[in-house]
């Protein structure tokens, strides 16, 4: 007797790896390595009880200098991390990067705080319960001074972003109660600036962006009263791309559906001989991208059971039919996924 669960997740970022009472080793971008390969950071997860409850202690370091790089509490050990409580993230360098509190269904909720590699303060944000931001916001430039203030009301009747105050780094105030001239982002890599009236965007906005292909475009787009009208998106290497709200963003599909594409997974799913044999159970946890003709490639076993179960779901998920590729900005990009399988095997 075989039986197969599953649960399906659509993320751009691939989920974080774990693994209960144990040390291991990963990559930059969370790719598990072994200690023959360039390390970046080791993670450690172990068992503690508080109040009576089972959660676990996870500790991620760097290599070089062994520096602390995220501490904190681990609900559950489901896929991905379930925080619980105050979580702290630091660069590199040992300097605090972030402090965020998580209640117990994992939602952020408080004050959460945004720090500079350098140490000053990036930003400050207050969420609710349900972990939608609410109260006043500001954010900092590296200098220290004020860039932006926001406030979000998150009221029954209104939940629209009010633009308090926007500053330019010399300090001068360039709008004021949502009517006036912002910025968003940095200008390296996300960026976008143009006029507000009465917290709406208005007239012709101006930026550019990192695509999911890791490509840099600039872009163009038109607003009348907060309402997107139309854009271009000019690519790197001089390809133009014309949107509007049909094609701006848009994440790949399975022909038929989500639905359709599990039910091909969980048709064709099948338990080597010693995976039955040894009763396996829990999730596999597979990645792979959709790239810009609609084909899955750069397959990755994330979490594995063993006894090829792992290699089992990248046979049955390249079965699938053509993806309809992603769209950023008009552009056909590669975007990936992530599928963990939840596995229960017995003969």
């Amino acid at each position: 007797m075989k039986k197969l669960f599953y649960l399906f997740s659509l993320i751009i970022q691939f989920s974080f790896i774990q693994q209960i009472y144990a040390q291991q080793y990963f990559s930059e971008n969370y790719g598990l390595v072994t200690l023959s390969t360039p390390t970046y950071f080791s993670q450690t997860i172990s068992p503690i009880v508080k109040d009576g409850q089972q959660y676990y202690h996870v500790i991620e370091r760097y290599k070089k200098d062994n520096i602390l790089k995220l501490e904190g509490t681990i609900h559950h050990q489901n896929l991905p991390y379930a925080f619980i409580g105050t979580i702290k993230t630091y660069y590199p360098s040992g300097q605090l990067e972030s402090v965020k509190r998580y209640d117990h269904k994992s939602r952020i909720i408080d004050k959460a705080y945004q720090y500079y590699p350098s140490g000053q303060l990036e930003s400050i944000k207050q969420y609710d319960h349900k972990s939608r931001m609410i109260d006043t916001a500001y954010q900092y430039y590296p200098s220290g001074k004020t860039q932006m203030i926001r406030y979000f009301p998150q009221t029954e009747t209104d939940s629209t972003v009010k633009y308090i105050a926007y500053f330019d780094s010399l300090g001068n105030k360039t709008l004021d109660q949502g009517t006036g001239f912002i910025e968003f982002g940095t200008p390296d890599e996300n960026f976008e600036s143009g006029k507000m009236i009465e917290h709406l965007q208005e007239g012709e906005w101006t930026g550019k962006r990192r695509l999911l292909d890791k490509k840099i475009g600039t872009f163009k787009e038109l607003y009348s009263k907060g309402k997107f009208i139309e854009g271009t998106l000019t690519k790197e290497n001089g390809e133009l791309y014309h949107y509007d709200s049909t094609n701006r963003d848009v994440q790949p599909t399975y022909p038929g559906g989500v639905e359709k594409f599990m039910k091909l997974v969980t048709k064709n799913y099948s338990y080597s001989k010693e995976a039955l044999k040894n009763k396996v159970a829990g999730i596999v946890e597979i990645s792979f991208v959709v790239d810009k003709n609609g084909d899955l490639t750069d397959f990755n076993i994330i979490q594995d059971l063993g006894y090829g179960t792992g290699e089992e779901a990248i046979r049955v998920i390249k079965k699938s039919k053509r993806w309809t590729p992603g769209l950023q900005g008009g552009a056909p990009v590669r975007v990936g996924f992530s599928l963990p399988l939840r596995l229960s095997a017995s003969k």
